[in-house]
């Protein structure tokens, strides 16, 4: 996947997930660049083959991570960004399983 690909799919995930649950402070494109960035660091942190789930609470940590001021005295606030998270991972697993389908490519194609 390209990068400006990945970061239009990201950028829409999450202001198609603001929509949904509005969060004032966020500042949406600084939020869909740090998740494309830990997206796509991914790899290199944690190797290929890992669980869908792995991911989303890679990035949820991430964006938990950008955003907090003291990321230990975060409490319930985890939920938002995980299911902000699962929301943006769904996302590009979709888009990359498009893909995948429409080249005709080998199954298990990386979105790195």
């Amino acid at each position: 996947m390209h990068d400006d690909e990945g970061r239009a799919i990201v950028s829409r995930a999450v202001r198609e997930y603001h929509e949904v649950v509005p969060v004032q402070l966020w500042d949406l494109d600084m939020l869909s660049d740090r998740a494309w960035r830990r997206w796509r660091s991914f790899s290199r942190r944690h190797g290929r083959r890992v669980s869908h789930a792995a991911r989303v609470e890679d990035l949820a940590k991430g964006l938990r991570d950008a955003f907090e001021p003291d990321p230990r005295l975060v409490g319930r606030e985890m939920v938002e960004y995980r299911a902000l998270a699962e929301a943006v991972c769904v996302a590009l697993r979709d888009a990359v399983e498009a893909s995948t389908k429409d080249s005709g490519a080998v199954e298990g194609r990386s979105v790195e």
